[in-house]
């Protein structure tokens, strides 16, 4: 066989692995999953939410949090058909996350080349951030897919009207998960080989699939209250900037933002908060990691020695990186905080796989070794997240017992029906159950 077909192989044996024991690890089923599970279960059953809602765009959950209409309505069509288990819930961002990987291949491969796109294939396939993610019942990893299947539509895809669907998939994508609002726009003007006048379009479809989330936000307080609460200029108690100036703000910022290109935050152990990150690893592969050091520093020599700027593309690439980290810089909890952040990793994968390309077209020898180290370490984070991870991180995934946070495990035993669920939420969702 050749290395082409290995990768291939292994690449599709690492995204199988996604669905594997989703049952058992994570441990337990966090409030978080149970809350947005049963609204999901209710929509797919009546059409209607937990709070009585008829095919809501958005549904309340704890913490002022809202769950949101793709991945509401995705799972509502996948459970009908892979049953409503924790197992069945979240197989739905597994499968998602597959889906997100291989529309990443087929943007590099138009964008570059296949060797870049297999490599690009491969870092994501092994890469901890994205693994940690595919395999909880939460809506993030539906926005990530949305931005590559948006990037994909933009730049490859060759329809007369492409930009159309490249403009309809950040639209979902900012429907999908707050943070991602953020840098769609930003996206869309900065797109290399797209018209002004596409891009004016596209940022007008944009801006009329975000036209209830503007609207919801002028009505409904509630509906910006955890946003209000966590940006860095919030007047929360426990915000340490909630007396700061601009200056202050900015410089918080800043070093918010470099603190997610740590290498403790992305080599060493990754995010502290165990749901999100196994804490033996960090964010990245090593692999990635060191690919993308090597590709900063040739980089920086680059400009020195021959002032010569990098590539629109690559430009591109570091703008999305940089977006991407945005939503989390621009908060003060938890920082760095590798959810918020969710949308950095497919560029930072395909820089990494860029310069990987670099490097085996000067060290060909390199190719075979570079399967070997994705490989040696996919077994490695395996072993950390089925084994020791799985056990510490039980605290970290449980749910509450109150009307919100037990309705899911009611619905699924046949203890209480939506209807019922839904009348004893008018008393209150977060009464205590006995």
């Amino acid at each position: 066989m050749s290395l082409r077909a290995w990768t291939i192989g292994a690449i599709l044996i690492l995204n199988a692995v996604r669905f594997i024991a989703t049952d058992r690890s994570p441990p337990g089923f966090y409030v978080d999953e149970a809350v947005g599970a049963a609204h999901a279960l209710c929509i797919g059953e009546t059409g209607k939410d937990l709070f009585g809602n008829a095919f809501p765009l958005f549904s309340a959950g704890l913490g002022a949090g809202y769950y949101t209409a793709p991945y509401l309505y995705g799972e509502a069509l996948w459970t009908r058909v892979f049953g409503n288990s924790t197992a069945g819930l979240r197989t739905f961002p597994a499968f998602i996350t597959c889906l997100t990987v291989l529309f990443l291949f087929l943007w590099v491969r138009k964008k570059e080349d296949e060797e870049t796109a297999l490599a690009a294939a491969l870092l994501a396939s092994v890469s901890p951030w994205v693994f940690q993610f595919s395999r909880i019942a939460w809506d993030p990893p539906v926005s990530a897919f949305f931005i590559v299947l948006g990037l994909y539509a933009f730049e490859a895809l060759k329809w007369r009207f492409h930009w159309v669907i490249g403009a309809m998939a950040f639209g979902m994508a900012s429907l999908a998960y707050p943070g991602t609002r953020i840098l769609t726009f930003p996206l869309v003007l900065l797109l290399p080989g797209l018209g002004w006048k596409k891009k004016s379009y596209s940022t007008a479809i944009l801006a009329l699939i975000l036209a209830p989330v503007f609207w919801r936000s002028l009505i409904d307080p509630r509906f910006t209250a955890r946003a209000e609460m966590l940006v860095l200029w919030s007047s929360h108690p426990m915000s340490p900037l909630q007396d700061a100036g601009a200056l202050d703000i900015l410089w918080a910022a800043v070093l918010n933002g470099l603190s997610h290109l740590s290498p403790d935050f992305l080599l060493l152990t990754g995010d502290h908060n165990l749901r999100h990150s196994t804490g033996a690893v960090g964010m990245m592969s090593p692999i990635e990691y060191l690919l993308l050091v090597g590709g900063a520093i040739t980089g920086a020599i680059t400009l020195i020695r021959r002032r010569k700027l990098p590539g629109t593309g690559i430009r591109f690439l570091l703008v999305g990186a940089t977006l991407g980290i945005l939503p989390s810089a621009l908060t003060w909890e938890s920082v760095p905080h590798s959810l918020r952040a969710i949308a950095a990793w497919p560029f930072f994968v395909v820089l990494a796989a860029m310069a990987c390309r670099n490097l085996t077209r000067h060290v060909p020898l390199f190719r075979p070794y570079f399967l070997l180290f994705c490989l040696g370490f996919a077994a490695f984070l395996g072993s950390a997240y089925f084994g020791n991870w799985t056990t510490r991180a039980g605290a970290w995934f449980q749910t509450e017992n109150n009307t919100l946070g037990r309705a899911y495990s009611r619905l699924v035993s046949g203890e209480a029906s939506c209807e019922d669920i839904t009348k004893e939420i008018e008393l209150g969702p977060f009464r205590t159950l006995k």
